[in-house]
């Protein structure tokens, strides 16, 4: 007898093994390689290439893709993550947004507050101006009379007293004859008079 998984020759003389790659036919009078996504580490059977691994061309391993690349389409390679999808287990996955993509295609991460996703969501830029982003999604406009603060994460209006700067970053303390209105220091006009505090007219 020629023990499974050996083969004997058409002739049978010879009981050998099949090679890596390879397993014997149902009659085991020869070798045939395997197809598809099967794979055969010993030559003994071919089996198949649990998803998302994939084989090499040889048929001979079962391997999972490096970070940042996934199976191509038949599994029998790897291919880059492309667009905004990512990769840190060898499988390419979509990164929803408003969460971005590093250059390598490996994570996939929020923008800190103050910032937002750029137009291709593969970085996080600033808000600029009056604009802000209280959780690092979109830069919306903080509307007047309001003031955003400097890391541009938060719009809020001034308190009594006191009223927005020119460019609306900070708030400045009623100085002189103006007085507050609508959280804006305004010019008291004509005869009238500010109380100490800048609060009436």
């Amino acid at each position: 007898d020629c023990n499974a998984p050996s083969i004997v020759d058409s002739a049978h003389l010879t009981c050998t093994g099949c090679v890596p790659g390879e397993q014997p036919n149902s009659s085991r009078t020869a070798c045939v390689a395997c197809e598809g996504a099967n794979y055969s580490a010993f030559g003994f059977e071919c089996s198949e290439c649990a998803s998302p691994n994939v084989v090499n061309q040889e048929r001979t391993s079962c391997t999972a893709c490096s970070p940042g690349s996934g199976p191509n389409i038949d599994r029998t390679g790897c291919e880059p993550c492309t667009g905004t999808t990512y990769s840190m287990t060898g499988q390419c996955q979509d990164c929803n947004a408003p969460s971005i993509v590093d250059s390598d295609h490996v994570t996939c991460s929020s923008c800190a507050p103050g910032e937002q996703p750029n137009d291709d969501r593969t970085a996080c830029v600033a808000c600029e101006g009056t604009s802000y982003s209280g959780f690092g999604a979109d830069c919306v406009p903080c509307d007047a009379p309001n003031v955003v603060n400097s890391d541009r994460t938060s719009c809020s209006a001034c308190s009594a007293g006191s009223g927005p700067n020119a460019d609306r970053t900070s708030c400045e303390v009623c100085v002189g004859s103006c007085f507050f209105l609508f959280c804006e220091c305004k010019e008291c006009y004509s005869r009238s008079i500010v109380d100490s505090d800048h609060l009436t007219c």
